[in-house]
Parts: structure tokens; sequence; C-alpha cells
């Protein structure tokens, strides 16, 4: 696990800038969208966050209680579920509604 991290940390960095440039470059994006990806960004950066901790905190030969492979599951999910939202269509809008005609 100490060894593999970082490779993930890294992957998550640069993802994390692709992120950042997506979202620059699309400045009409929806903010329920924007949103969205960026509550997706905060929960995983807190789990790496939280996973650097843990492995500052246990001895070599110690356990802390995760696997690269739970990492590698949590971070392929996050990549996908952002990609999705960057690839969504945008919400359709409803046209406003016409006002009643006095009686």
């Amino acid at each position: 696990m100490r060894t593999e991290f970082p490779v993930f940390a890294e992957q998550f960095a640069n993802f994390a800038n692709e992120i950042n440039d997506k979202l620059a470059a699309a400045p009409t994006m929806h903010e329920q969208t924007r949103a969205d990806i960026m509550a997706k960004y905060n929960e995983i950066e807190s789990y790496f966050a939280m996973v650097k901790q843990l492995l500052a905190a246990k001895a070599p030969h110690e356990d802390t209680g995760l696997t690269i492979d739970e990492v590698q599951v949590k971070f392929e999910t996050f990549k996908q579920t952002v990609n999705q939202l960057f690839n969504a269509p945008p919400p359709k809008q409803e046209p406003p509604k016409a006002p009643e005609a006095p009686s």
C-alpha cells in the first residue's frame, strides 16, 4: 500500500489539473453540473487526505485497514463519474409559464 499509493496520488493530482482546465474552458456549464463535479472532487480529495494521514500515522509494518485495490476502485469510480458529468447534456430548460389572463 505504501509503495503503490503515491502513484494514485500523482494520478489524482493530474486529474485534478485536468478538471480545473475543463471547468475553465466551459464557462457556460450549468451551475448544478459544476457543483456536482466540485462535490465529487471534494469528496475524493478528502478521501486521499485521509489515506495519506493513515499512512503517516502508522508504522510501516502496521496495517492501515485499507488496500490499494480499495483506493483504485474509489479513484476509478470518481474519474468515471466526473467524466460522465462533463459529457452529460445540459439540463432542459422549461419554458416560462405564460401569465394567466385575468377573467
